[in-house]
């Protein structure tokens, strides 16, 4: 918002004030042409003196606008990322500790700010020494003039009063250097996110639909940008009508390995082969359309339960009709407004399980092919947990499920079980008994 308002600022500006002094400028060296050649010539020579000064200082001007851009930025982050935190930072008794660091990252802004002011004021001091110059240059000349009987004294006053108005109008053109690198600086920085390319295009989507029958990964690595190898030669299958279950510890990848097979990541080597043939040949809107994720970060969106499960208010009928027959709806009955109840900022009105429970009901909404889930149970008691279970039974004929977990109640009704260490995968001989 900020950029685009600093943008929207100086077009104003372009097309307003720097216009109308290039036109006042135009015409006021032009009146002093008209009255001496010479004071003119003199006036428009300094033209380039005060340019060359907006010049000299043009690499300075853009970067004193991205480094207060860039702390304005990480500024704003860290007092939301506050903010949201503020019952966690409470119940520590760390009030002290980030308002030190709040106060430490706002002067560090203020520092960066104070920088690109003094700069623009060592501009603007630059200007007005010249401005006195040109009113000395040009006084002089005409004054010299007035003494060879070359202008008359009414000449004189015209030419140097006319010369003074000019200064404002030269210095704003100087100065407005500033203002467009400002505006320039912001505009590349949003083109960085609106110019990116598109994950896919309208047309990519594969006709006719895809049956999963089943997905291969063969030797897949990951790493994220400037890091080792987070996942290292991965191999696995994952069949429809079978339930695979993935454990390790925190921090391993398997949340990653999740993102990586909805198509959030792109694979740094190996393969991912769905009915045999390679991933990258079914366009992404179709894979996502194929799959539904209940992810270990869940996002509630400030509107109804209906709304969070459906994603769309045009199916709202249909989604209760959903959440009743597969028989969520009973654990929402205390709710005000039951199915219709707004949920609040990041889904404040809800408990961790509900949450869970919420996420699970929006990925089966979509009828998945393939559903993937992260820690699915960790919040919910043993009752619901159960639901849970055998709800994934009934839907288990239909469809290929993984299932990411450290619950042993979960893990037991895994058709296979993989094991995740050090970013390899590796197949378990013991197998849980399905309950």
């Amino acid at each position: 918002m900020e950029d685009s308002s600093r943008i929207q600022s100086v077009i104003g500006f372009l097309f307003g004030d720097l216009l109308r002094d290039i036109l006042l400028t135009v015409v006021y060296i032009g009146l002093i042409f008209y009255f001496s050649a010479g004071c003119g010539l003199v006036a428009f020579a300094f033209i380039p003196v005060f340019l060359g000064i907006a010049r000299l200082n043009h690499k300075n001007i853009i970067a004193g606008h991205r480094e207060v851009m860039t702390a304005n930025a990480k500024k704003t982050t860290h007092y939301i990322n506050t903010l949201n935190a503020i019952d966690t930072i409470k119940v520590n008794n760390k009030e002290q500790g980030f308002s030190n660091s709040n106060r430490q990252v706002f002067g560090i802004f203020l520092s960066k700010l104070f920088r690109l002011g003094k700069l623009g004021v060592g501009i603007q001091f630059a200007c007005e020494v010249a401005s006195v110059l040109f009113i000395l240059c040009v006084a002089g000349f005409s004054s010299f003039q007035v003494f060879s009987g070359s202008l008359t004294v009414g000449q004189f006053a015209a030419i140097i009063s006319i010369s003074t108005s000019t200064i404002p109008a030269i210095n704003s053109i100087a100065f407005a250097n500033t203002r467009i690198q400002g505006a320039r600086v912001a505009f590349e920085r949003m083109f960085a996110f609106t110019g990116m390319e598109p994950e896919y295009t309208a047309g990519d989507v594969v006709s006719p639909p895809v049956l999963l029958e089943g997905l291969s990964l063969k030797n897949v690595s990951f790493a994220f940008p400037g890091r080792k190898l987070l996942l290292k030669n991965v191999s696995m299958e994952i069949r429809r009508a079978q339930t695979t279950v993935l454990v390790g510890r925190s921090g391993e990848g398997k949340t990653t390995l999740l993102n990586l097979l909805v198509r959030l990541y792109p694979i740094a080597g190996g393969m991912i082969q769905v009915n045999g043939k390679e991933f990258g040949s079914i366009a992404i809107p179709e894979w996502r359309g194929l799959a539904g994720i209940v992810p270990q970060d869940i996002h509630i969106f400030n509107r109804s339960l209906l709304e969070n499960v459906c994603l769309d208010p045009a199916k709202l009928e249909d989604g209760a009709r959903f959440l009743l027959q597969m028989g969520f709806a009973r654990f929402f009955q205390e709710l005000p407004q039951q199915l219709f109840t707004p949920l609040g900022e990041d889904g404040i009105n809800l408990s961790g399980g509900q949450r869970q429970l919420v996420a699970l009901a929006r990925a089966l909404y979509k009828r998945p092919q393939f559903l993937l889930m992260d820690e699915p149970t960790s919040a919910m008691d043993s009752g619901t947990e159960q639901f849970v279970i055998e709800l994934l039974t009934k839907i288990r004929a239909q469809t290929a499920i993984l299932i990411i977990t450290h619950r042993l109640n979960l893990a037991e009704i895994g058709d296979v079980v993989y094991s995740l260490e050090n970013g390899v995968v590796a197949k378990r001989e013991h197998q849980y008994d399905r309950v």
